[in-house]
């Protein structure tokens, strides 16, 4: 029995030998992998393509490129991974007009801002000059060229500032189609309403409401204006119920009728 044991031992050797030999070759291998990938990494960091090369900005409407690049704390030739997407973005969400911005790495050097920007719901007049309101109630002094193409209703008349800022609220949940149908919206306040408004329509009606009830009501506006005579001038009341009065008449058209039945 203990010569068949010293042969099994005799045999067993070689073999345990190749293995501890082929685990070596393995860590070593490992080694190797691993400080080649240190190696490669550290160059990559010390050289170009690791610092950004190219700023591609989109999204952004009123504001330059110029405008956004001046309001992050980066810039090509700064280190792509040394960037924090997150401050970035706190910087370029602190300008009015930016409601909110993604970024991303595009390997090796490049970085791209997407910016959402704040609409423009309404205009007010201000020393001559036609100044658009964003959806926050801030003023937009920049874009300049952009200006020309927005198509929103003109505020006037609005001295109370709670009121205006009330409708520039509402005007922005309201539907954009329904929105660029308004020509013109004028603060006619009342003793038991203060927010009673006449809106122009660019089709030539006038509405009559509150800001308080309207946006519910003008949503039904295409539908309302479909049942209405086009020769026949009038307003539309939408302050109590929906109910057309002819400017030429007292006739009343469809006293009492409300939006849900109008908009059938």
């Amino acid at each position: 029995m203990s010569e068949k044991k010293i042969v099994q031992l005799e045999d067993r050797v070689p073999k345990l030998k190749v293995q501890r030999r082929r685990r070596a070759n393995r860590r070593f291998y490992v080694l190797v992998l691993i400080l080649s990938i240190l190696i490669v990494g550290v160059a990559y960091l010390q050289s170009p393509f690791s610092r950004v090369q190219a700023i591609n900005i989109n999204g952004n409407v009123f504001l330059t490129d110029e405008e956004i690049l001046g309001a992050i704390a980066i810039s090509p030739g700064d280190s792509i991974w040394s960037m924090k997407k997150e401050a970035v973005i706190t910087q370029l969400k602190e300008q009015p007009e930016i409601k909110d911005a993604i970024i991303e790495r595009k390997l090796p050097s490049t970085l791209t801002i997407t910016v959402t920007e704040y609409r423009p719901v309404a205009f007010v007049m201000e020393e001559s000059e036609f100044v658009p309101i964003l959806e926050t109630g801030q003023p937009l002094t920049k874009g300049s060229d952009a200006i020309q193409a927005i198509d929103a209703p003109l505020l006037s008349n609005f001295k109370d500032k709670a009121v205006r800022e009330k409708l520039v609220e509402e005007l922005s949940k309201l539907d954009s189609s329904v929105r660029s149908s308004i020509s013109e919206i004028t603060s006619t306040p009342r003793e038991t309403d203060p927010y009673n408004i006449t809106m122009f329509m660019n089709d030539g009606f006038e509405v009559r409401a509150s800001i308080l009830t309207f946006r519910e009501k003008l949503n039904y506006y295409p539908t309302i204006v479909n049942q209405l005579n086009p020769d026949i001038r009038g307003y539309i009341d939408l302050e109590v119920g929906t109910f057309f009065k002819s400017y030429e008449t007292p006739q009343v058209e469809g006293e009492g009728t409300n939006e849900e039945e109008s908009s059938e």
